[in-house]
């Protein structure tokens, strides 16, 4: 067939092992099986039409929400995104070190390691309105400095970083994806891959969005789990397009 009875995909969604609701563009609750009915002792009749939060006020300010966004085009349908933080979890990662430290990045967004040495830094290394990029496979993606992404480099201007950045004898290159397009870490070392397990940020540092976490390593130091979707809204305006 051709498509599925509506009346039957509901059917299933009651029968599943697990809850699920479905929210509007502007989070007032559609539907609510019966798993969600049992657990939270509410009645569907009772929550449809209903905010999302002021159904579960006690998440109002918690991460969890902050991560729902829902884009609605017509006659197309309705794209939920969910940003689940990465904390309390053993998370598979890519160990890089900068001047400042030692960072982990989730291994689920590395596409490509690279590393130039010599006349390869200039070979690969290109600028675009003076901003750095790299070549990948044939193609240019931009670039983000890492000690310039954690503010802990006074280098601030583009073209000092793209001529910084050309100047190097050895530049390494953690290639990442996002939704919006593949983009270059630039970082002091690669280092190995781990599984670590990742804890919320402290209140020192959650301001700080590119970080999503922090891990304790086996000698003692800790290390902070990179939001690789966070970096690349890093990028210079020029590529953000």
């Amino acid at each position: 067939m051709d498509c599925l009875d509506p009346d039957f995909l509901i059917k299933v969604l009651e029968k599943s092992p697990q809850g699920i609701i479905i929210l509007s563009q502007d989070t007032r609750i559609l539907f609510w099986n019966r798993w969600m009915e049992k657990t939270s002792r509410l009645a569907f009749k009772e929550v449809e039409g209903r905010v999302f939060i002021e159904v579960f006020p006690e998440l109002a300010s918690s991460r969890i929400t902050k991560g729902i966004a829902i884009t609605s085009t017509p006659d197309t349908g309705t794209t939920f995104r969910l940003s689940i933080p990465q904390t309390m979890s053993i998370v598979p990662v890519l160990l890089v070190r900068s001047h400042t430290g030692l960072f982990a990045i989730p291994q689920a967004g590395v596409v490509e390691l690279l590393s130039f040495y010599g006349d390869e830094v200039r070979e690969n290394i290109e600028g675009k309105m003076q901003s750095p990029m790299v070549r990948v496979r044939g193609t240019l993606a931009p670039v983000v400095r890492l000690e310039e992404a954690l503010r802990f480099s006074q280098n601030r201007h583009p073209e000092n970083s793209f001529f910084n950045l050309r100047s190097r004898k050895e530049c390494h290159i953690v290639v990442l994806h996002t939704e919006e397009g593949d983009f270059g870490l630039e970082v002091d070392r690669i280092e190995e891959p781990a599984s670590l397990v990742v804890k919320p940020v402290i209140r020192l540092f959650s301001t700080i969005s590119i970080l999503a976490g922090t891990a304790v390593m086996p000698d003692g130091t800790i290390s902070f789990l990179l939001n690789v979707a966070e970096l690349a809204k890093t990028r210079e305006p020029s590529h953000s397009h």
